[in-house]
């Protein structure tokens, strides 16, 4: 009977243990592709946000510069195993989007080519 018991709580304590990103593995590899498409695609973003030639250019560049931030910090905590700054995250997306929203709205027009 106490064997079967502390077979149980071996099982309890095991299951919340941390995934430990130096074993490896499939999962490991999947974010590391991931943090290298986020870090390319920032770059890419801030040139954007540098040069762009209009307002509404770098207006754009700015908030998908703050949704790969976010995306990045989402990868970051899939990899640690950690949910509890998901619901920080997404009320920065929202008011990031809500942000965007005034800005062009605030915004004068600009003539066409």
């Amino acid at each position: 009977m106490s064997s079967a018991r502390s077979a149980n709580q071996r099982r309890v304590s095991n299951s919340n243990e941390k995934p430990d990103p130096k074993k490896g593995g499939a999962m490991t590899t999947v974010l590391a592709i991931t943090d290298g498409l986020l870090a390319t695609a920032g770059l890419l973003i801030l040139i954007r946000l540098l040069r762009g030639p209009t307002i509404h250019d770098r207006l754009v560049a700015l908030d998908t510069f703050v949704t790969i931030v976010i995306s990045g910090m989402l990868v970051e905590s899939a990899r640690r195993g950690e949910s509890a700054n998901i619901i920080v995250l997404i009320v920065v997306a929202l008011v990031g989007f809500l942000s965007t929203l005034s800005a062009v709205r605030l915004m004068p027009d600009e003539e066409l080519p």
